[in-house]
């Protein structure tokens, strides 16, 4: 069976508590959604659930409105100008995720002894946790192996990019991920909307409400 995609996966947070809010499906296939994952796991969090298609909808029309080709000319000179720093981020980035990484890897398996030594709610919630950031720690180290920034590669991804509309929901989960640093919903509707190119984008507006 295939697994879906949610577009907005490893970007969408949690406003009322911090964590990452993650794709579901009802049983029925019907009606796709996003919840907070601590609400999921152990009803701690009272944030709403948000219906997939129309929050997707939202960010996408937002991703739109910044492929202007004025915008695009603006973000590629800023990369171009800022690509030797944006390289050395990434490399020290992935460097600190790796390590991070490992120290979640030897956690995760003391967790697991002492799970199986004492049984516990409070230990399998930090196991649940632990592994829910092991999950996005890969996913941005997947993304960093191929984010060496040249112009040959700059222009064949604005070519890419271009056509955003019929990209397939993997390419837009895809480049969403490039553009867009955090999206962040709240129990009463506000989401705020982080983009990579902050500065620059600063005159379309983050914010909007559901």
């Amino acid at each position: 069976k295939a697994v879906e995609t949610f577009i907005l996966s490893g970007i969408f947070v949690c406003g009322e508590c911090g964590s990452a809010m993650t794709g579901h499906r009802q049983h029925n296939g019907r009606y796709y959604y996003y919840e907070c994952c601590k609400s999921t796991r152990t009803k701690q969090c009272d944030n709403r659930t948000f219906n997939r298609d129309k929050i997707e909808k939202i960010v996408c029309d937002y991703i739109k409105q910044l492929l202007d080709q004025n915008t695009i000319d603006e973000i590629k000179t800023f990369i171009l100008k800022h690509s030797s720093v944006i390289n050395a981020e990434n490399s020290k980035l992935e460097k600190s995720l790796k390590t991070e990484l490992l120290a979640i890897d030897r956690r995760l398996n003391t967790l697991a002894d002492m799970l199986i030594e004492t049984p516990s709610d409070t230990l399998k919630n930090k196991l649940l946790n632990l592994e829910e950031r092991q999950k996005q720690i890969k996913i941005q180290l997947e993304e960093l192996e191929t984010a060496e920034i040249t112009e040959e590669k700059l222009d064949e991804y604005i070519t890419y990019i271009s056509d955003f509309e019929n990209l397939s929901r993997k390419q837009k989960q895809i480049f969403a991920s490039k553009l867009i640093k955090k999206i962040t919903a709240y129990k009463n509707g506000n989401l705020e909307i982080t983009t990579t190119y902050k500065d620059i984008i600063d005159n379309i507006g983050g914010a909007t409400q559901i």
